[in-house]
């Protein structure tokens, strides 16, 4: 048998078990609801500019923290880009700018981040 004719079969043998996995998927929807706790181990020292981003440096190290942190607010699922996981509900201004948990007062570093980022 020829080296092309092998990799011929080696090609369509590859394909058709990835459409038997692909087939084979449960595709249903989900409706067991979450419980118990999620521990997220990292290997490296979070440090405190990892949690602005404005300060993280361009390295991909403070980015799987911030996606971590982003995705533990907000979750995008079927039907709703940003759906609600910890944070219960949110509301948006008018223009689109300015967001709020519903808490009338902010922290002084969220406006201190808030007044540094429109500048």
């Amino acid at each position: 048998m020829s080296a092309t004719r092998r990799a011929i079969r080696h090609l369509l043998l590859g394909i058709s078990l990835a459409l038997l996995l692909v087939c084979s998927a449960h595709l249903g929807d989900v409706t067991a609801a979450p419980k118990g706790q999620m521990t997220w181990a990292i290997h490296f020292t979070i440090a405190p500019t990892y949690f602005d981003p404005a300060e993280t440096p361009g390295i991909i190290t403070p980015f799987l923290f911030l996606y971590a942190l982003h995705d533990a607010l907000i979750k995008p699922m079927p039907g709703n880009a940003q759906a609600p996981s910890l944070a219960e509900s949110w509301s948006e201004s008018s223009d689109g700018l300015n967001m709020s948990s519903g808490s009338v007062r902010e922290s002084p570093s969220t406006t201190a981040t808030r007044s540094r980022l429109r500048t």
